[in-house]
């Protein structure tokens, strides 16, 4: 169970670094960031999500490369002594892929099931890969694209319901965890897939009415064990920073004021990932 480990702090997805070790290194040194597998958007373009998984819609398809995705290059070369308790790696979701993936670019049913087979291909290649250093591999989907699932028809709303279902068991035939991370617009259905970890943009709840309306859904999906990430920091340098990390410190508290009674299992985070933030923000951040 996620929740068994001791981490306060989960990183989204990439980091603005160009040496993969320099990259390890930021997280092995900061024992409360979850332990991770960043991507490096701005040493190779090969390493954003979109380009990855449009590469693996192919069916010749067979692992990523050291080009997309460097860190875990490194990681595998680096010498260690016993294998890490968890690791976190992240995914393009496959409703992001379908819509963004230049090759499909639709949410017909093919399209969807065509960016779900290839993301549990992914997950199968990952697992496999990392299988002989990692307890507990956590994959996380990034589901940008789900911000716009209300605006599905209700047939392809039914294909993305039952296909996490179908990426969560693969998941867990390879024993590694889902989790889903979504930094637009949320609705209830976000909070209610079957996965065991829910990354968000807590920020944009900013109102208390805004707050009202997702809040049965929280609750249940901690009743359910699902270990919440609140995205509460800027995944960009803010003008100040000092203003930055009170107003995400003071939007931490009020998430665990408002599940005080549950007891929540969080992680905290910033809003997206960092590929496009300053170094100074992030050690500021993470300091």
């Amino acid at each position: 169970m996620i929740k068994a480990f001791p981490y306060s702090q989960m990183l989204v997805g990439s980091l603005p670094f160009l040496d993969p070790q320099a990259a390890l290194d930021f997280i092995r040194s900061r024992p409360q960031i979850m332990p991770c597998l960043p991507e490096l958007p701005l040493k190779d373009h090969r390493e954003l999500m979109i380009s990855k998984a449009t590469q693996a819609l192919s069916s010749k398809w067979q692992g990523f490369s050291p080009e997309e995705y460097s860190t875990l290059f490194a990681f595998q070369q680096a010498e260690v002594d016993k294998k890490l308790t968890i690791l976190k790696v992240q995914l393009c979701g496959p409703l992001t892929c379908a819509i963004y993936s230049p090759q499909l670019g639709t949410v017909s049913s093919e399209a969807l099931e065509h960016a779900i087979s290839a993301c549990a291909r992914q997950i199968r290649w990952l697992a496999e890969t990392l299988r002989d250093r990692v307890a507990r591999l956590l994959i996380v989907l990034d589901e940008p694209g789900f911000s716009r699932f209300a605006e599905l028809p209700s047939a392809a709303q039914a294909i993305i319901r039952d296909g996490f279902t179908y990426l969560s068991v693969a998941a867990h035939e390879e024993r590694a965890t889902l989790g889903v991370h979504c930094c637009g617009k949320l609705s209830r259905t976000f909070f209610e897939l079957p996965v065991e970890l829910l990354s968000f943009d807590w920020v944009q709840f900013g109102t208390s009415d805004e707050r009202a309306l997702i809040l049965p859904a929280l609750r249940a999906a901690h009743a359910h064990g699902i270990t919440l990430v609140p995205g509460v920091f800027p995944a960009i340098a803010p003008a100040s920073i000092p203003a930055a990390l009170s107003r995400g410190n003071e939007a931490l508290r009020e998430f665990e004021l408002i599940l005080a009674r549950e007891r929540p299992q969080t992680l905290y985070s910033a809003t997206c990932g960092h590929g496009a933030a300053t170094q100074e923000w992030i050690e500021a951040l993470y300091s």
